[in-house]
């Protein structure tokens, strides 16, 4: 979970976070290589609500 002072702050913390902890995870190799593509989609319902 993360927070923000806004919700565009909050979403981009919690995409730094996910891409962090993948990150650790390979560094360790505890992600296989077929797992390394990542995307993230918010959307628009959820970017409306305020």
């Amino acid at each position: 979970m993360c927070y923000g002072t806004t919700r565009e702050e909050a979403i981009g913390n919690t995409e730094r976070l996910a891409i962090e902890v993948i990150e650790d995870r390979i560094a360790h190799g505890e992600m296989p290589a077929s797992s390394r593509n990542l995307s993230f989609v918010v959307l628009e319902e959820q970017m409306a609500r305020s």
